[in-house]
């Protein structure tokens, strides 16, 4: 049994991640401040001997060394996302993802940490130029003078910049995962939270459902289990140690079908409108997955008409 360390473990990935660590018998502590986590998506582990929340900050290097602490094991999930957060509050996601993350790494290189991941993003690869994207693509982004979406985007690239330092500089058993649209049962569902949860929730209490340019546009929709179980793959593989990579579905679905995919399984009446184009917002996104499979035998299972009912059915539950 190891002790290991989720920040962020109140979070929609990071609850998910707990419980999948407690299933495999290790002692589990999350650490959150409930910014965008919850404590009702780990209510139901509170009072085992195995798992520990503890509400701090990661901003905070106090705390943050306090809770590393005899940890064998850190997955960094701790950061602000969601679309809206990236327009309208770029000092405050730079602060938490790059101030934050700085402080995690410093952390773990001042103990025994055995591994560490670190959640990252396809957003660092920008407006990317090649589909599928691997992990060496060039990240291009837009001039700031233009829009100030990129402070997500360049804020992670920083995160991977800093982790493969750490790396390189002190030895640190880091590994790089870039999540594509995770999505799932205990996703946020306000206009702060990720398109899935977005749509399904007006689809479900009848409310337009909007799409932001022609909705020609696609990503690559990953179920949270996928997502898990890579990342539990990666604090296990040693070929994992030092790289980035890839965690995603290898097949791109356009904002369009995805609306009325989720308007089908919910038999809603909404209707579809279109809003202005975000600026910045990438064309395509797609993961390249060759590497993933190769370091970790990883590769995603769930198919998106599974996991959007899955999902659908969390919401309607809730």
């Amino acid at each position: 049994m190891k002790r290991v360390l989720v920040t962020g473990g109140a979070g929609f990935i990071g609850s998910h991640l707990c419980e999948a660590l407690l299933k495999k018998g290790h002692e589990v502590v999350c650490f959150d401040n409930f910014f965008r986590g919850k404590q009702e998506n780990v209510e139901h582990l509170i009072g085992r001997k195995d798992f520990t929340l503890i509400k701090g900050d990661i901003r905070n290097g106090a705390e943050v060394e306090k809770v590393v602490q005899d940890c064998d094991i850190v997955h960094h999930l701790a950061a602000i996302n969601g679309t809206k957060y990236f327009y309208e509050e770029p000092i405050l996601i730079t602060d938490v993802n790059v101030a934050g993350t700085l402080n995690v790494l410093k952390a773990c290189a001042d103990t025994d940490v055995r591994r560490i991941t670190f959640a990252s993003s396809p957003e660092v690869y920008g407006l990317p130029e090649k589909i599928p994207t691997p992990e060496d693509a060039f990240s291009i982004f837009d001039n700031p003078t233009k829009t100030l979406r990129h402070s997500y985007s360049t804020s992670k690239y920083l995160g991977d910049v800093l982790c493969l330092a750490f790396h390189e500089k002190y030895g640190l058993p880091v590994t790089v995962l870039r999540y594509f649209n995770i999505y799932g049962p205990k996703l946020i569902g306000t206009e702060y939270g990720q398109v899935v949860s977005i749509f399904i929730k007006k689809a479900l209490e009848g409310k337009p459902i909007e799409i932001f340019g022609d909705g020609k546009q696609t990503r690559s929709f990953t179920y949270v289990s996928d997502a898990v179980d890579a990342t539990i793959r990666a604090q296990e593989k040693e070929k994992a140690i030092g790289q980035a990579l890839n965690v995603g579905i290898q097949k791109e679905t356009t904002i369009k079908e995805l609306a009325n995919r989720v308007l089908k399984i919910t038999k809603s009446n909404s209707k579809i409108v279109h809003k202005p184009a975000l600026v910045g917002d990438a064309k395509r996104r797609c993961p390249d997955t060759k590497k993933a499979k190769k370091i970790l035998g990883w590769g995603a299972k769930t198919n998106l008409d599974e996991g959007l009912k899955k999902t659908i059915e969390w919401f309607k539950a809730e």
